[in-house]
This record gives C-alpha cells, sequence and structure tokens, in this order.
C-alpha cells in the first residue's frame, strides 16, 4: 500500500469516528438558573378517585410576584417518572420521563398571592399501586430552567402509600380508599400481616412447605383482588395462582 492511499484510509477512519462521537453524544444541557426562593412542589402529592380509579394528583406552587418577575415568556411543567427509572440528575432530560407543562396540560391557576400548578396521572395499572412515582417541576424562560428542589423523601407518591396516609389521617369511610388498601397485603420478615390501626385485613396467610397461601375471610378471593404481596420491604406482583378463594404463591425460605 503505497503512503497516499494509507494516508486516505486514515483520514476515512478519522472523519467515520468523527461522525460517530457527533451522533453518539447527548443532547446539550439546558442552562439552569437560581430557582425562586418560593417555588416549590407540594409534599407527597394527593390521592383521588375518579370511577373508583385512582389518579395521583400533584401541586406546584410560586409566589406570583416572582413569577411575573421572570416575564411572560414563562412556562410551568412537572415531570413525573417512576422512581426506580431515576437515574443522575432530575430534569427534563430523564429519559422516560412525563413532561406536562401549563401550555398544554394541567391547571394553571392564581390566587393572587400564588399560583398553583394542578397535574395528575391516571389509568394506573393495579399492580403498580406500590410502585412510586418521583415528581419534580420546572420553569422555562427561553433556554433557562430553573427547578424545584427534589428529594425521594418528600417527592416521591405510590397508590398505596397515599392511601395509607388517607386512612391513617381519617379517611375511613372512603369505599375507594379501602379497595386500594385491600388490593395489597403487608407482611414482615417472619410474613406476619402488619397490622394498620383501625384497619382490619380482609385476608388470613399462612406459610408452609414453601408456598404462602392467602384467602378472603369471607371466603370470596378471586384473581386481580390481590395485586401485590410486599414481605419485609420486597415488592412482588405475580407468580401465583388464585383457585377456590386461596391465593398461592410460592415462596421459598
Amino acid at each position: 500500500m503505497n503512503k497516499y492511499l494509507a494516508l486516505l484510509l486514515t483520514l476515512v477512519v478519522i472523519c467515520a469516528c468523527a461522525a460517530y462521537v457527533v451522533l453518539r453524544s447527548e443532547p446539550p444541557t439546558p442552562p439552569v438558573g437560581a430557582s425562586p426562593v418560593s417555588f416549590v412542589v407540594a409534599e407527597g402529592g394527593r390521592l383521588a378517585f375518579e370511577n373508583g380509579q385512582p389518579r395521583l394528583c400533584f401541586e406546584t406552587r410560586i409566589l406570583t410576584s416572582e413569577l411575573e418577575a421572570l416575564g411572560e415568556g414563562a412556562v410551568v411543567g412537572t415531570l413525573i417518572l417512576p422512581t426506580d427509572m431515576l437515574t443522575g440528575a432530575f430534569t427534563v432530560l430523564s429519559e422516560g420521563a412525563l413532561n406536562l407543562t401549563s401550555m398544554d396540560s394541567g391547571s394553571l391557576v392564581s390566587d393572587g398571592e400564588y399560583t398553583v400548578f394542578s397535574v395528575a396521572i391516571s389509568e394506573i395499572h393495579a399492580q403498580n399501586f406500590t410502585r412510586s412515582f418521583s415528581v419534580r417541576s420546572y420553569i422555562r424562560v427561553g433556554d433557562t430552567y430553573y427547578y424545584s428542589a427534589y428529594s425521594d423523601e418528600k417527592n416521591a407518591s405510590s397508590v398505596y402509600g397515599l392511601a395509607v396516609s388517607a386512612w391513617e389521617a381519617g379517611d375511613r369511610e372512603n369505599p375507594d380508599v379501602k379497595s386500594c388498601l385491600d388490593k395489597v397485603i403487608l407482611l414482615d420478615g417472619e410474613l406476619k400481616v402488619i397490622p394498620l390501626a383501625g384497619y382490619d385485613s380482609p385476608y388470613a396467610v399462612s406459610y408452609e412447605s414453601g408456598d404462602l397461601t392467602v384467602t378472603a375471610v369471607d371466603g370470596s378471593l378471586a384473581e386481580g383482588d390481590v395485586v401485590a404481596i410486599v414481605i419485609d420491604g420486597t415488592v412482588y406482583t405475580g407468580g401465583w395462582t388464585v383457585e377456590n378463594n386461596a391465593l398461592i404463591a410460592p415462596y421459598g425460605d
């Protein structure tokens, strides 16, 4: 191979590698500004129901004066992502995040002092009742983003967790709240039902020869009545059979 051909091939390889790097590069990170002091997502979220189906509702608020100071082009948005999918920074670039904005989603309402952006997610599959969803809001002004503070403790919620909170807060006459509680069985490390004050579990649980057996006290257990079994913090959402008022789930020692 002569030196000119070798040089040409080297240049082709360099150009190809450069093109690969360009194609594989991440999108540029939007500039981030100092967030307005009053910009916050209400802690924990709220559980609501529509025709018996749970909805996770979240509210973000900011002083109207601070929002107006950012200019008429300010757009408020809320990001929602299953907490188990959250890796690294939680921003508009987070893969898989649902991005709801005040331009086309939710409700942006001012009471004078504060402006509140409300959003909700519905049609949550029953097997995701124990799944935590993380929430963070932002304000976009041109190419600059202002983010609310985020922590797993304050800004991540699940349907089941909020149902427990509602029950503990005294919402015990709501059949939808009780229905959410009934769909999840919470067990400790000894496979005993973890009690919830004022709530009587409709199930009896036993364990023998590697099988966990759940039966309904009223004899009516059917497929879909139980969507998750949580054992010492570990969530199981299937792998069992339901027949003749018995749910049987293999659970080895």
